[in-house]
């Protein structure tokens, strides 16, 4: 694995982080979190511009209490990214903490997360632009009640 690869890998490894907003300073050096039009978005040299995304499933439990995590990642999640003719143009499944990213040309797309009945996972709409890599989210509905 050269350099670059494993750079990238690291980045991966702290992408849901990073998605969730909970802490930049385990960002790799190369990586840097930009606001690109009001936009929350990540600039990695030499890769993008994309789509990065966490994907978690929720809830967990029928009962949520205070204190506890009523959701978790979404691991093996196989994410599909279609554009406006609904037409798969990537692809990526998430890692043990529900990240994934793909490269794109800049234009406007679609998140879909593949599932046969269950979780429920909602689309969402997302613009990737010049150079950067435009994150996402998304909730998984497991109908535990």
């Amino acid at each position: 694995m050269n350099k670059r690869t494993a750079d990238f890998f690291s980045f991966i490894s702290v992408l849901s982080v990073v998605v969730l907003g909970l802490a930049t300073s385990s960002l790799p050096a190369q990586a840097a979190l930009v606001a690109p039009d009001d936009r929350a978005g990540i600039v990695v040299p030499g890769y993008g511009p994309g789509v990065a995304g966490h994907v978690t499933l929720s809830p967990i439990m029928p009962v949520c209490q205070v204190g506890i995590p009523c959701d978790k990642p979404y691991d093996g999640a196989i994410v599909q990214i279609l554009n406006a003719n609904r037409s798969v143009v990537g692809t990526a499944t998430t890692n043990a903490h529900g990240a994934f990213i793909v490269s794109l040309p800049p234009g406007d797309y679609i998140t879909h997360i593949m599932t046969v009945d269950f979780p429920r996972c909602p689309e969402t709409n997302v613009t990737v632009g010049k150079k950067f890599f435009t994150l996402t989210s998304v909730v998984c509905d497991t109908l535990i009640r």
